[in-house]
């Protein structure tokens, strides 16, 4: 699960980005925020640290949108950008910025399906952080890292490949920071598909060793979810 902000001062645009992103997997499960000016876009902090994509409007009112996007960079590297707007001028200029898509209105969905699918590149994906409070301090941990996680009571446990921490929490407070990697394997564990050597009745066996359980009930779904990641990944490579 992720989250995709839409930036667009037409409300029938945004709307109809809106439901073309609705049409399409794994995008139409995410979180999608509609926003209507530079200056709320600005100020939606929080809401930036959460996101993943932002579908941005080059004109807004007397904003100009690239402008805003290098400034957000700066501060969110790891958001990934599709550009939306109806004047064909601004091709070269939104080269000043990194982005994954420049689309003219009215938008092809077919060319929607596929900026969006070059977000969704290894490089960008492994700028991915999860964000947790240990006591005073607040962490971010690199997705790459993370092996698993496992619930213990009101605790969860995270495995990286160099540590292990425990914070309070829930499953359903952290899912939306993860990504298709992490799947939810047992009532008690989600996994990090990218660690996974083997795949055996009952468990996966993790590269480094670590055995992680696998529900009965949810054993058939485990085995074709990790399956058709493991041919979407040699697919992109």
């Amino acid at each position: 699960m992720g989250t995709i902000i839409i930036c667009e001062d037409d409300a029938v645009q945004s709307a109809y980005l809106r439901s073309l992103i609705s049409k399409f997997e794994p995008w139409c499960n995410w979180t999608v925020e509609q926003i209507a000016s530079a200056g709320e876009l600005l100020a939606a902090e929080h809401l930036l640290q959460e996101a993943d994509i932002l579908l941005m409007d080059i004109c807004l009112g007397a904003e100009n949108g690239i402008q805003i996007v290098g400034t957000l960079q700066q501060q969110y590297p790891e958001l990934r950008i599709i550009y939306v707007t109806g004047e064909v001028g601004y091709c070269s200029d939104v080269y000043d910025t990194r982005h994954c898509g420049f689309l003219l209105k009215p938008v092809d969905p077919e060319k929607l399906c596929d900026a969006l699918r070059r977000t969704e590149s290894p490089s960008r994906q492994a700028q991915r952080f999860l964000t947790v409070k240990l006591g005073g301090r607040v962490c971010r941990y690199s997705l790459d890292q993370v092996l698993y996680m496992e619930k213990q009571l009101r605790k969860i446990m995270l495995v990286t490949s160099g540590e292990t921490v425990c914070f309070y929490g829930k499953f359903s407070d952290i899912q939306p920071q993860l990504d298709r990697r992490f799947i939810r394997c047992h009532g008690s564990y989600l996994a990090n598909m990218d660690h996974v050597a083997e795949l055996r009745e009952g468990e996966f066996l993790m590269q480094e060793g670590q055995k992680v359980p696998i529900s009965r009930r949810s054993l058939s779904q485990v085995r074709e979810s990790f399956l058709n990641y493991l041919l979407e990944k040699n697919t992109r490579m």
